[in-house]
């Protein structure tokens, strides 16, 4: 009966052994998926603050602190940097991981094409920790010592199947594009006030136009016009009857300074030194008067953005 006693408590004993050798195994991978979750949230969030920080940047750059350029390449510690000011996360959590191992920062800038006849400077971020095992394999040692300065090849860095290693791969590309598509809104909403304002110069004019075609009665139905050369008659004449001439009080004309309009400087603060201007191809004829070329230029290859846009207002589509 001893015998059985003891066997049953050495049982037991080791039972009970097992029991918190599991609990603690349990509570010890609990704590390093915790752990691994954390810097993964950490990295996402690099991502988010730096892409939100050059939207600030571009969309007001002399508000901008002068210790970062929003046309500038970023490089690791303006990377760090950023991230430190602008986000919750404490000095030092984006220089070691939990496992207090360094955090290696990759970044490689490009000019990419984001919009046609547009480039800018985009950025290739990789995050990387060397995971719970405090040691990076070899072969994302390997793919680290071979990305050099190409953009696409961060953006490939990915953690082996048979290692913890932890990889967060970003670019700015959506904070380009972003940018690029703002301006061209503003662009279109200058547009859309030009057109408005001839408009309303065409609506103003029109008495003088009703006029033209009394005075001419005869010699239209004597011409016998198209409804096409009819409707055209005011600004391009027919047979021997002139057109309405350029210099007739209140002739609707494209407005040629974005200032008549609007807009000008709220353009040109979205991307910094941006040339925005308005031209008008001269108002001699008719035609001319009735046309505005708005263009976006930058093209100092000293500059980052590259920008060689226009866009071409014609009045003569009010008038069809």
């Amino acid at each position: 009966m001893q015998v059985l006693f003891f066997m049953g408590l050495i049982g037991l004993f080791f039972a009970s052994v097992a029991g918190i050798i599991s609990t603690v195994a349990e509570t010890t991978m609990a704590r390093k998926l915790d752990q691994v979750a954390l810097v993964e949230e950490m990295f996402q969030d690099v991502d988010f603050v730096l892409n939100k920080r050059l939207l600030a940047a571009y969309a007001d750059p002399q508000s901008f602190d002068d210790s970062f350029d929003a046309e500038t390449m970023l490089e690791e510690e303006d990377i760090r940097r950023i991230f430190t000011e602008a986000s919750p996360w404490d000095a030092d959590s984006l220089q070691n991981d939990p496992w207090n191992r360094p955090i290696r920062v990759v970044a490689v800038t490009e000019q990419r094409v984001i919009a046609p006849n547009v480039t800018a400077p985009v950025t290739a971020v990789a995050l990387v920790s060397e995971g719970p095992d405090r040691r990076l394999s070899d072969e994302l040692e390997s793919d680290l010592s071979t990305v050099g300065n190409q953009y696409r090849e961060v953006l490939r860095l990915f953690p082996p199947d048979n290692s913890d290693d932890i990889v967060y791969t970003f670019s700015t590309q959506g904070a380009a594009e972003e940018t690029w598509n703002d301006l061209k809104g503003m662009i279109d909403k200058v547009a859309s006030l030009a057109l408005f304002q001839y408009r309303q110069q065409l609506e103003a004019f029109q008495p003088t136009i009703n006029q033209y075609y009394e005075d001419n009665a005869q010699a239209i139905v004597d011409n016998d016009l198209s409804d096409e050369e009819l409707a055209t008659a005011w600004m391009r004449g027919f047979g021997t009857v002139d057109p309405l001439p350029v210099a007739t009080a209140g002739y609707p004309q494209m407005p040629i300074d974005l200032r008549q309009i609007g807009g000008d400087v709220e353009i040109k603060n979205v991307v910094p030194e941006l040339e925005v201007a308005a031209t008008q191809p001269g108002c001699s004829t008719p035609a001319n008067c009735r046309r505005m070329v708005l263009f976006v230029n930058k093209t100092n290859q000293d500059s980052d953005w590259l920008v060689t846009y226009q866009r071409v207002l014609d009045g003569e589509t009010l008038l069809r």
